[in-house]
């Protein structure tokens, strides 16, 4: 996999991985992807930090490999 391709993993309880995501590529859209595939969260949460909508993933640094957690409320 490219390493300018951040793969995410929604947790928990969600193994649904997001290939091919540019760090461009906004918090909005991941949540789009995600309720595509049956994952619906309130809230995107990596390293602890709630994670914006309108922010890109370059934004918090989210790399390959980073796993991004799903919350509902």
């Amino acid at each position: 996999m490219d390493s300018n391709h951040p793969q995410t993993t929604p947790e928990p309880g969600h193994d649904e991985d997001l290939h091919d995501v540019l760090p461009s590529t906004k918090v909005k859209e991941v949540r789009q992807h995600q309720s595509k595939a049956g994952v619906y969260a309130d809230v995107l949460i990596y390293k602890g930090r709630e994670l914006q909508d309108a922010m890109t993933l370059d934004y918090y640094n989210i790399e390959e490999g980073s796993v991004i957690e799903a919350e509902e409320f």
